[in-house]
């Protein structure tokens, strides 16, 4: 693994640690056409710091594929989301959203 991709991993932990169970995690990667596997190694590896940051089983909260009427996201969940598409070398992003109390 690179630096960067290392730092990466200590600062998705040290912000899941702080912003803590107010905000929604979902991790988005994106690689190329011919990649095997999904999600990639990396995405599974941020999807683990993140559920430990939170004192989360990522087996229980992992969730991989939405489609239809699947009901709310619930607090606890972390979406992986894979997307596989012509030459892009590999984008991981990982999304910390708010969300305020007046909604429900």
């Amino acid at each position: 693994m690179s630096v960067g991709v290392n730092l990466m991993f200590k600062i998705a932990g040290e912000m899941a640690k702080v912003l803590g169970k107010d905000y929604d995690m979902e991790i988005l990667e994106v690689h190329h056409r011919f990649k095997k596997d999904a999600p990639s190694g990396t995405a599974v590896r941020l999807a683990q710091i993140l559920a430990a940051a939170g004192d989360r089983d990522l087996d229980e909260v992992g969730v991989y594929h939405r489609k239809g009427m699947i009901g709310e996201r619930t607090s606890e969940e972390i979406g992986i989301q894979a997307l596989r598409a012509g030459d892009i070398t590999g984008e991981h992003t990982i999304l910390f959203g708010a969300w305020a109390s007046g909604w429900n």
